[in-house]
């Protein structure tokens, strides 16, 4: 146990009607190489912020396409 202040991010999600729509959003999906090389995590940025907290980031399932009862 910490005796430091914690925060617990839960994050955001894609979500669509059908599974269907899913799959047609990951097929017309375009990727930037350029970017993800100069992406820094924010989940580290807010880290280096906050040093005096503990930052609990749940995962949580199908981050792509959320099905928020799950």
């Amino acid at each position: 146990m910490t005796d430091k202040p914690q925060i617990c991010v839960i994050h955001g999600g894609d979500a669509f009607e059908s599974d269907a729509a899913a799959h047609q959003a990951l097929e017309n999906m375009t990727l930037s190489y350029e970017r993800i090389l100069a992406f820094k995590s924010w989940k580290l940025w807010l880290a280096e912020q906050l040093p005096d907290h503990d930052i609990v980031l749940p995962n949580m399932p199908s981050k792509f396409n959320a099905k928020y009862d799950e």
